[in-house]
């Protein structure tokens, strides 16, 4: 196996965002997570497939939602959207939490038209 990475530029958009893309889209919202009424939920998605990078906490006390989302990328699994909160760290909920998570995916999907493996939260 060759654990070269071949070079690379990151070719910054003008007056760019996260959905300047083709096919990219983001919408965040104020879903009362937060108790300064700030925009606190974000979903980010994409028309087709795509590949996922991410670096994840190397804490033992990993989320519910975390180790959801850590299944799919170990296993090199492609997603369609990336549901984010902010205001609440989703750690220490136990078994339910991974059934929350189960659920927000499924839902997500299902307006977007994915299949729930395809969604990280």
């Amino acid at each position: 196996m060759n654990d070269q990475v071949e070079p690379f530029s990151i070719k910054r958009i003008k007056d760019g965002h996260i959905a300047s893309p083709n096919g990219f889209y983001a919408e965040g919202i104020t879903a009362g997570i937060k108790s300064d009424k700030g925009k606190d939920l974000a979903l980010i998605y994409s028309d087709e497939p795509c590949n996922f990078v991410a670096k994840c906490t190397q804490n033992q006390l990993k989320g519910e939602s975390l180790k959801w989302t850590m299944n799919f990328m170990e296993k090199n699994e492609p997603f369609r959207g990336l549901l984010v909160n902010s205001g609440n760290a989703n750690t220490a909920v136990g078994a339910i939490g991974y059934k929350h998570t189960e659920a927000l995916a499924s839902t997500v999907a299902k307006k977007i038209q994915a299949n729930t493996q395809e969604i990280y939260i």
